[in-house]
């Protein structure tokens, strides 16, 4: 892997005036023969994703960072990748992901606006959640598809629907949003289990009445666990959680003009929020930076 980058780097460096369409297909015909050199690699969709994302990121065009995923989708579909990938192999599409992810943290925040549709279905609990992926690049196009596909599946370990009916039943909706939210972004075994058991634990409250005692707690409940279970399958998902509890009551905070907690919740906001985009989970790099996006997450005040 690290022979072929370096060929292709060199070339790169040597082709800097070839204009963007004649280089894709150069960029294409090179990795093909360098593959015909090195047949027996196994690492070629990541060599591919590092080579594009050196040229366009780096060499070419470093104002721009999300250039490279479309170059990448392109040469994907000309290199023939049922020859090349195995596209149902989880491995080889882990790969790909974290070479992006990689990349993410390298080069700044994906181009890629929901609108705040992903971030809502996570802490909305919307029903039939369903977000536009047209127009996607093809990993993260399979990747929310994926996302969607187990939000449409999911059911719950913890509660069956006759618990979910009234309206002193409301508390344990919350608790449901959290287990399928849980369970939709996170793709190891048992997280059913350890799901459902996060989700009938977790303190929450039946509501929140605009006051930020409540979603301060919250997320201080989600912090302290994962202090105390450092290498949890949960981190990234609690990641983005502490980060949207705490935003949440820090506009509690500005509304209500307090001063408790306001330092706390507005250093901790930023500092989940920030491992919430640097983790090597892509659907959670996608929510964060959805929700950063948003003007508000509860309460409408100056972000």
């Amino acid at each position: 892997a690290n022979a072929i980058y370096a060929v292709v780097k060199y070339e790169y460096d040597e082709g800097e005036s070839i204009d963007d369409t004649t280089c894709g297909v150069y960029l294409k015909n090179k990795f093909e023969d360098l593959l015909t050199q090195y047949p027996k690699t196994t690492a070629r969709d990541e060599i591919l994703l590092h080579t594009v994302g050196y040229y366009f990121c780096k060499v070419h065009d470093p104002d721009t960072s999300y250039k490279y995923l479309l170059i990448a989708d392109s040469i994907f579909s000309l290199i023939h990748p049922e020859d090349l990938f195995d596209d149902d192999s989880r491995e080889s599409y882990n790969r790909r992901e974290s070479s992006l992810v990689r990349y993410q943290k390298k080069y700044g925040k994906f181009d890629v606006d929901f609108h705040g549709e992903l971030y809502k279905s996570l802490f909305h609990g919307t029903e039939n959640v369903r977000i536009d992926t047209s127009r996607l690049p093809y990993i993260i196009k399979r990747k929310i598809v994926e996302y969607l596909k187990r939000c449409d599946n999911f059911q719950s370990r913890a509660f069956k629907p006759e618990d979910l009916l009234g309206p002193e039943d409301a508390i344990k909706s919350k608790r449901r949003i959290i287990e399928r939210a849980i369970v939709a972004l996170i793709d190891v075994d048992d997280i059913e289990r350890l799901a459902a058991e996060y989700a009938a634990n977790a303190k929450l409250y039946y509501e929140w009445e605009g006051m930020s005692d409540g979603p301060f707690e919250e997320g201080m409940y989600a912090e302290e666990y994962l202090d105390a279970h450092i290498d949890t399958p949960l981190r990234p998902y609690l990641y983005i959680f502490i980060a949207h509890r705490y935003c949440s009551a820090h506009e509690c905070i500005v509304k209500n003009d307090e001063t408790k907690w306001k330092k706390y919740t507005s250093l901790n906001y930023g500092h989940y929020l920030k491992a919430a985009k640097n983790c090597s989970n892509l659907l959670i790099n996608l929510t964060a930076e959805d929700m950063d996006r948003e003007s508000f997450l509860y309460i409408p005040v100056e972000k």
